[in-house]
């Protein structure tokens, strides 16, 4: 019996089964689409706290942002299967709880013309500046974009600087940037006053989804 255990081929037989074993049920559950197997590509992506509720939510009590984490997942076929109409309808479930990943993606996809959605730059604007009132960054900095070029909405330099100025505040680096750019086009009053103005921006708390 000692000679047994001795024997160095056992504890590789032993490995041998374990790994075959592992991946037997890591095949399985990909086939299934499994809870496992959408936490460890949330974990190949570094998406440890979303991997967590993969694995351990059910599907149907996941909360808005696992919802659209989920979906970009989805989006990019990264380490999963990419299923764009069921990235499609989380999206818009998580958008209707106004999570701000999901109505800046739905903004995206109308400004961009995918998700199956036509080009639309008003629905865009919309979905965008509902995700920046919500305080989502990149969202700021889009609008802005869209008020100074008037895409969507009337043009509105004010309205663009306002943003701008938030966004750059939050940390957007693109417009903190576009800052001195603003500055060549109101009186250093006006500019000063848009800008002194932000101190008082609170991200709105309140859901009032779109009704699409």
């Amino acid at each position: 019996m000692i000679k047994f255990l001795l024997n160095p081929n056992v504890y590789w037989r032993a490995i041998g089964l374990l790994f075959t074993f592992t991946l037997i049920i890591l095949l399985n559950a990909s086939i299934n689409n499994s809870r496992v197997i959408k936490g460890f590509a949330a974990i190949q992506m570094g998406q440890y706290k979303l991997s967590y509720h993969l694995m351990f939510d059910r599907e149907h009590t996941w909360s808005p942002a696992t919802k659209s984490g989920y979906a970009q997942m989805l989006l990019r076929g990264e380490y999963i299967a990419q299923d764009i109409p069921q990235a499609k309808k989380l999206l818009y479930q998580a958008a209707k709880d106004c999570d701000t990943t999901a109505l800046n993606e739905i903004g995206l996809s109308y400004f961009k013309g995918d998700l199956g959605n036509e080009k639309d730059f008003v629905k865009a604007f919309d979905y965008i500046l509902l995700a920046s009132m919500h305080g989502h960054q990149d969202a700021m900095a889009h609008v802005a974009w869209m008020f100074a070029n008037g895409i969507g909405t009337e043009r509105d330099l004010p309205q663009a600087l306002y943003w701008t100025a938030i966004a750059g505040l939050k940390g957007n680096a693109y417009a903190w940037g576009q800052l001195n750019s603003f500055k060549q086009l109101f009186e250093p009053e006006d500019f000063r006053h848009i800008v002194n103005n932000i101190s008082t921006w609170k991200p709105l708390m309140q859901c009032q989804p779109i009704i699409d």
